[in-house]
């Protein structure tokens, strides 16, 4: 649940512990609801779901009519996998004739993120689209709307949703906006409309700096347009903003800069890199792999060694390291041999990614998380 609506529960769950009596309400029935839903509160805030679940499910069957208690239930119940029992409870809130704007509203809200946990993303659609019928600046209902439209690939919808969440909330990151006008852009480019391609590339730069495959595809673009110095603009671009994805453009650049008579000046691009960065492994691993095509063994083992050292639960920092260091070294020739085959099949060569927003793991850098849908979350797992 998106933390804005989470806050907004809260604040609304928290005004519910004022006693509100009536002539016909016991007081004990009034102290036994405040005691549950304090309880259920400390409950949910240590992580005790379970019993969180059962005092509020116990609060509810003395006040039915809460409907931020019925909220916050039916969020507790989503988190443990049972939908059923959420969308019912969520259901029940809609069809209360005394429900009030924001109570339909969160209802609403409450279904489309039950049916979209439970799989089911055509009625989440239907109920994030009910909800902004009834609140059209409901940026929980536009937030999930707009990832609806993403898993279904309409990049355009969901870049106008994102558009106006911006607006909405002046404290969220363009990153995403970005990232759907670069969607946007590749889909351009595979139909062959590279002008209309290289302006949404462009255009995904503007509105974020660290859209890191923009940089890549623009260069692309023009490399193809037999533009290598266009090319190497883009690219040197990405070294400048983001060194630390240096490597996406290593290859693109050695072509590159050999097509425009520079044959060298990506070893002296890596050697900035590496002094400039202890903990920048790649470039030490593209001047190792330079130098053992120069037939510098040692300089070689040297780089391999400053990589190994940077990142020692890399497998191609290893890799590097016993290819350069092979030589001079009293390794088997048989089991060097063995190693390097071993760890040479599909995956075996890749590093660890891991995901900001909620930790999913990856053996590739990925531009949009699978599992929390945030995109350019993923960083490389260093240990």
């Amino acid at each position: 649940m998106p933390t804005r609506w989470l806050e907004r529960l809260a604040s609304s769950w928290g005004q519910s512990f004022e006693p509100r009596e009536t002539p016909e309400e016991r007081p004990a029935a009034g102290k036994t609801f405040q005691r549950l839903s304090q309880s259920a509160l400390v409950h949910s805030a240590c992580g005790r779901r379970d019993e969180a679940i059962r005092d509020l499910t116990a609060a509810l069957r003395l006040r039915t009519d809460d409907a931020a208690l019925t909220l916050v239930l039916g969020h507790l119940l989503r988190l443990k996998g049972q939908y059923d029992r959420a969308i019912r409870l969520h259901r029940m809130l809609l069809l209360r004739p005394d429900a009030d704007r924001h109570s339909r509203v969160g209802a609403r809200v409450a279904l489309a993120l039950d049916y979209r946990t439970a799989g089911l993303l055509k009625q989440a659609r239907h109920h994030a689209e009910q909800a902004l019928e009834i609140d059209a600046r409901e940026p929980t209902a536009l937030d999930l709307l707009a990832r609806l439209h993403e898993t279904a690939g309409e990049w355009q919808a969901a870049l106008q949703l994102e558009e106006r969440l911006l607006k909405i909330c002046p404290g969220r990151s363009g990153l995403t906006c970005g990232f759907l006008h670069y969607r946007i852009g590749c889909e351009h480019h595979e139909r062959g409309q590279t002008g209309r391609a290289a302006r949404r590339l462009s255009r995904a730069l503007k509105v974020h700096e660290r859209v890191i495959p923009a940089y890549v595809r623009l260069g692309d673009l023009h490399y193809e347009a037999s533009r290598p110095d266009r090319a190497v603009i883009y690219w040197e671009r990405l070294l400048d903003c983001q060194p630390r994805h240096a490597h996406l453009v290593f290859e693109r650049l050695e072509g590159a800069y050999s097509a425009l008579g520079r044959a060298g000046k990506l070893e002296e691009v890596c050697r900035r890199l590496a002094e400039a960065d202890p903990a920048h492994w790649r470039s030490r691993l593209y001047l190792a792999e330079a130098a053992v095509r120069r037939g510098l063994p040692e300089e070689a083992a040297r780089w391999s060694l400053g990589a190994l050292e940077a990142v020692p639960r890399s497998l191609a920092a290893h890799r590097e390291y016993w290819r350069a260091a092979a030589p001079p070294s009293t390794l088997p020739p048989v089991a060097l041999r063995d190693f390097l085959k071993a760890t040479a099949g599909p995956g075996a060569g890749d590093d660890p990614h891991v995901c900001t927003q909620c930790r999913y793991r990856a053996s590739e850098l990925l531009w949009r998380c699978p599992q929390c849908r945030a995109w350019g979350s993923f960083l490389e797992d260093r240990g």
